[in-house]
């Protein structure tokens, strides 16, 4: 049995839900300016938020855009903090000879929030040079040519972090030191 109550109950949340928050409000309070919509709807599932490197946003281009998205600098969306490049030598052996590699290490941290009102997907779009590997865990979710795509859900007001790390190794292998060598470098009386 359906009691009486439930059907206008049921009406006035469906009323209330479609005008919005924005239609609840009383008539003279203020509003903060809207943000630009950065977000691609991607149909079924999260929304997706791509972002370049340096932290810009990239706008959604149209359906076949061949080149180079546009970013927006936003801050509140997306900064970079810890910024690091580190340097340092790793010894090794390589098929039986010595090696020496010099190895350069350079990191940095995204902060994402997610400033709109449902859950997003950031996707961070980190560039490989020739020669660079992805040095990071989380690994990057995907790979577009020298692109590593890292994915990052975040919910409704949340500041979520990601680290990007990427390393550089440059080997040199060691000569053998000949027998004759050796001994001429042996301390007298040994």
């Amino acid at each position: 049995m359906i009691e009486t109550n439930f059907f206008p109950a049921l009406v006035l949340l469906s009323v209330a839900a479609s005008l919005g928050a924005s239609g609840l409000q009383s008539s003279g309070a203020q509003q903060a300016p809207a943000r630009p919509a950065y977000h691609r709807q991607l149909g079924v599932g999260l929304k997706e938020i791509r972002v370049d490197e340096r932290c810009r946003v990239l706008l959604a281009e149209p359906a076949g855009f061949k080149g180079k998205a546009k970013g927006r600098k936003d801050d509140v969306v997306c900064h970079l903090e810890s910024q690091h490049t580190s340097n340092h030598t790793e010894k090794s052996v390589v098929d039986g000879v010595p090696a020496r590699s010099s190895v350069t290490i350079e990191e940095q941290e995204y902060v994402l929030q997610d400033v709109t009102d449902e859950p997003v997907t950031f996707v961070v779009e980190q560039p490989v040079g020739k020669d660079w590997q992805v040095d990071s865990d989380p690994q990057p979710t995907n790979m577009e040519g020298n692109i590593a795509e890292f994915r990052v859900i975040a919910q409704p007001g949340q500041v979520v972090r990601l680290h990007v790390g990427l390393r550089h190794t440059k080997t040199k292998m060691q000569k053998e030191k000949s027998p004759s060598s050796v001994a001429s470098t042996a301390s007298p009386g040994i």
